[in-house]
């Protein structure tokens, strides 16, 4: 059974929390994170490298409730 609108939107300042956890593991504590609904993530902010793009990627798709990731990054 899908959860109610409003149970969803109660655990979206969690998801997110959750996802900045990861991120912060990893020392990635200047990247913002936004959630679009359904488990999507947006990430936002400055990366210095692909390889580093793809690490974050990999940690927020670890995220339980997370079903995919945008990016929004630059350079």
């Amino acid at each position: 059974m899908a959860p109610k609108p409003r149970d969803r939107m109660s655990d979206e300042p969690r998801l997110i929390q959750r996802v900045r956890q990861s991120l912060g593991r990893l020392g990635y504590t200047h990247i913002e994170a936004e959630h679009l609904g359904d488990g999507k993530v947006l990430l936002s902010g400055r990366i210095r490298s692909f390889d580093e793009r793809a690490i974050m990627v990999a940690a927020v798709r670890t995220v339980s409730g997370v079903t995919s990731v945008k990016l929004k990054l630059r350079f």
